[in-house]
């Protein structure tokens, strides 16, 4: 499904489970807006949920380390995390930190039971 919005928010309605096309669609987005963009594969990952990850950056400007959380078939939303770095790349401490919020989403049900589609 393709998002309208060009930035990565927290929660947004899932319109199917095709979360890698929702990625491209934002790649695309982005690469409209700067013309000298470009994206880099980040190892980024959730014990229970897929995640897409991707850094976004244009050198010496910005850096913008995005994740993709899809909880599975059922659960309507789809989730993403990123963090915004201004001229240079994350640290390997400030990427630990990253990795580490991204690992301790966990998506509830409404009587407060962690949700596990595996």
């Amino acid at each position: 499904g393709k998002c309208k919005s060009p930035y990565p928010h927290f929660s947004r309605k899932k319109t199917d489970e095709n979360t890698k096309a929702d990625l491209e669609y934002d790649m695309e987005a982005y690469k409209s807006k700067y013309s000298n963009i470009r994206f880099k594969d980040i190892d980024v990952s959730h014990p229970i949920y897929k995640t897409y990850p991707k850094l976004f950056f244009v050198p010496d400007t910005f850096f913008e380390y995005v994740v993709y959380i899809n909880p599975g078939e059922g659960i309507p939303q789809l989730y993403s995390v990123s963090m915004n770095m201004q001229k240079k790349e994350a640290t390997n401490e400030e990427l630990e930190v990253f990795k580490s919020i991204v690992r301790s989403i966990l998506m509830l049900s409404k009587d407060l039971k962690i949700i596990n589609t595996k």
